[in-house]
């Protein structure tokens, strides 16, 4: 633990690491605030199902009731635990500089216990000792075990903090996350050097390039440039010290050499440039998902006319809401306005954790039984153009750059969904929202709030689906965080 810290505070400076010392070894850590859960009992509910079912225990449902017994009631209102709100900044955070913020919380991390669990399995799994496991839970030694008990196996800490990682740019980061140094080559033209940046030159991910004047040679610097690459125009920005762009290296382009084209224009003298760029292969995962269609040898049951037309009904909703969705994205996709990026750069999240990976392919294997014996239809497959991100619902999530918003509205694959236009064609996408903290029109800096984790759309849990589309191709989204971006 003193290690994982030491590093965080060299990372953000010595006077904020002195802060982070004593938020974190004084004694008082920012938790994060919690709230009660309540649950009315059903008919036929007992202490030990509503346990099992809220991941605590009996004798804490008991204590947090007052009860006496095991003895419940239909209709009884039960406090059966307890959800996170927004975290209390400590003093210390407050205190801290705009620019360097340090604005920690800690979550418990908890675990159902399994049958035929034991101490040793759930410390194992969870890299932790048996002793440490015993006192984080305020269990002794032969305590029994049982299947439903909720243990805490471990304590999550949740933050964000300023770095510079140039001296003209800053990313805000999640707590114990780094970001990646990027890969550069520079190039060479008549009185030009282009530096070009990326996280990896591979498959996936952005790449940012930089015009500025070669200091070595005393030839004059061009007064217009244009470029290429993978047979795509990049649009270029007139910055205070020469030009620069981001550009996208697709997922599917192929591994090897593939040409820059510039020309540079000096008065009327207009000079060509080609360089070879070599780009890597990224291995993406693969991830399989097989399905039962169903007995097509048992009869159907007949629908009633009734559920039937409901059905129906639904289903024209969900036609109309995919058209309605699919004709703003189309319009959003065409927007080309002026750069909007500056110096900063932010981490979506207060956390960082994968939950899958960018450009993993999903295979769909759809199966049924007919005339007693197993069919399976043709695999399909797509990818996942996009990157999903740990959120509970109704974690913060925040702008990964500046820009405008450009759509806020509920989709139906996407759920609630933001799209921020950061110029040039280019666009982050952040689905699955449970609440909007921005409009459509809305100007936003890096890092400012934009809304809350939820499980909007097609989701089958709160998550963070995050996109970065660089005029039409999807790249990696953390890619972005390593170039050295600046006005």
């Amino acid at each position: 633990m003193f290690r994982g810290s030491l590093r965080f505070f060299l990372s953000v400076g010595t006077g904020v690491a002195l802060a982070a010392f004593l938020v974190l070894f004084s004694g008082a850590p920012t938790y994060a605030e919690s709230a009660p859960v309540y649950h009315v009992v059903r008919s036929g509910e007992t202490l030990g199902h509503i346990a099992v079912k809220f991941r605590t225990t009996v004798a804490r449902i008991k204590k947090w009731n007052r009860l006496s017994s095991d003895a419940v009631r239909a209709g009884q209102k039960l406090k059966v635990g307890f959800r996170p709100t927004a975290a209390r900044p400590s003093a210390v955070a407050k205190a801290a500089a705009p620019g360097n913020s340090i604005q920690l919380s800690e979550r418990k991390q908890y675990y159902r216990v399994r049958p035929g669990d034991t101490l040793g399995r759930i410390a194992r799994k969870h890299g932790i000792s048996v002793s440490a496991l015993r006192n984080l839970n305020g269990r002794k030694a032969g305590q029994v075990l049982r299947a439903g008990d909720s243990l805490v196996v471990g304590v999550q800490r949740e933050g964000v903090s300023w770095v510079n990682t140039t001296q003209n740019t800053r990313v805000r980061i999640p707590y114990g996350y780094s970001v990646a140094r990027p890969a550069k080559q520079s190039l060479y033209g008549a009185g030009f050097r282009l530096d070009l940046y990326a996280q990896r030159f591979a498959q996936g991910h952005a790449m940012y390039l930089e015009f500025v004047p070669d200091e070595k040679k005393d030839a004059q610097f061009p007064t217009n440039f244009t470029a290429s690459f993978a047979d795509e125009t990049i649009p270029l920005n007139k910055t205070s010290f020469g030009y620069n762009a981001i550009a996208a290296i697709s997922a599917f382009i192929k591994p090897g050499r593939h040409p820059l084209v510039l020309t540079a224009a000096t008065g009327t003298q207009v000079r060509s440039y080609t360089y070879q760029i070599q780009i890597a292969d990224t291995r993406y995962t693969s991830h399989t998902n097989r399905v039962y269609l169903g007995d097509y040898d048992k009869p159907r049951p007949e629908v009633d006319p009734e559920v039937a037309r409901q059905r129906e009904e639904r289903a024209e909703k969900i036609r109309q809401l995919i058209m309605a969705s699919t004709a703003k994205k189309t319009q959003v996709f065409r927007l080309r306005t002026a750069n909007q990026f500056g110096n900063e750069l932010a981490h979506p999240r207060s956390l960082h954790k994968i939950t899958s990976p960018y450009n993993t392919k999903r295979v769909t294997i759809r199966y049924y039984k007919k005339d007693g014996k197993r069919h399976t239809e043709k695999p399909t497959s797509i990818y996942h153009h996009g990157l999903d991100l740990r959120g509970r619902w109704g974690d913060p999530i925040y702008a990964v750059a500046d820009g405008t918003i450009v759509c806020a509205r509920l989709m139906h694959y996407e759920g609630n969904f933001a799209m921020i236009d950061h110029g040039n064609g280019i666009f982050t996408g952040y689905m699955h929202l449970s609440k909007f903290e921005v409009r459509e029109g809305d100007r936003v800096k890096a890092g400012q709030l934009i809304g809350e984790s939820g499980a909007t759309g097609r989701a089958r849990g709160a998550h963070l689906h995050l996109n970065l589309w660089i005029r039409g191709t999807p790249v990696d989204p953390l890619s972005l965080l390593s170039l050295p971006v600046r006005q």
